[in-house]
């Protein structure tokens, strides 16, 4: 737990994998097994550990979710939505899990549905900025601009230091042509990532050449 908290992934491990070898029956083990192989990339791997974790220890919410996000990184969206299903029948009151389902029912074509859970979890928790923030990207996809563009104001009022809001919010303002306004949070964004995202730049690029505005554009 320990290397955990001080991010040395691959030595936490390592040592959860020896404490599997002492103990694995270890239902918490497999979990935190699984999310620090998450942590490496290694979703594949995560998903195996936080199943054992789900049949070892089947009451908690958690375990579920976790699941469903490594399932939904590995493509796996049917069997995601089951998990964070399970995860909710357990805790019904858990945003987070509503604002991840919401989502991957959005990218699974159940967008209807989607929009549902991401409001919910909007309702819920309305200090949470990341649900803000994946509302506004299911709503930016079905063309209702206008309300993205108020849900990510709201997630970059929360948390006005996070580059991915403000250049989300620079997007979708430039989907529906407020170039100006559009520019400005891009450029913030740039400034938040330290000059070091690329996809920053690449967005400042094409605004600013939409904007009429050549020489900055490439200089993006």
């Amino acid at each position: 737990m320990d290397l955990m908290k001080h991010h040395r992934t691959a030595e936490a491990i390592d040592a959860w994998r020896k404490a599997l070898e002492l103990d694995p029956e270890d239902g918490k083990a497999h979990f935190n097994l699984g999310y620090s192989l998450g942590e490496s990339g290694d979703w594949n791997a995560a998903a195996v550990e936080y199943k054992k974790a789900a049949e070892l220890v089947p009451n908690e919410p958690g375990v579920f979710a976790n699941l469903a996000l490594a399932q939904a990184q590995l493509g796996k969206l049917n069997d995601s939505i089951a998990n964070y299903r399970q995860a909710l029948a357990l805790n019904p009151a858990y945003p987070s899990v509503e604002a991840d389902l919401g989502t991957v029912l959005a990218q699974n074509g159940m967008t209807g549905e989607g929009l549902e859970h991401l409001r919910k979890a909007v309702a819920a928790n309305p200090e949470h900025a990341d649900a803000h923030n994946k509302l506004a990207s299911v709503l930016a996809k079905t063309d209702q601009n206008a309300e993205a563009i108020a849900e990510l104001e709201t997630a970059v009022k929360l948390a006005p230091e996070s580059a991915e809001y403000r250049f989300d919010l620079g997007y979708v303002l430039g989907l529906d042509g407020r170039l100006a306004d559009s520019i400005s949070q891009l450029q913030k964004a740039v400034e938040l990532s330290g000059g070091k995202d690329w996809q920053c730049f690449d967005m400042l690029g094409a605004v600013y050449f939409k904007a009429g505005r050549a020489a900055e554009a490439a200089e993006a």
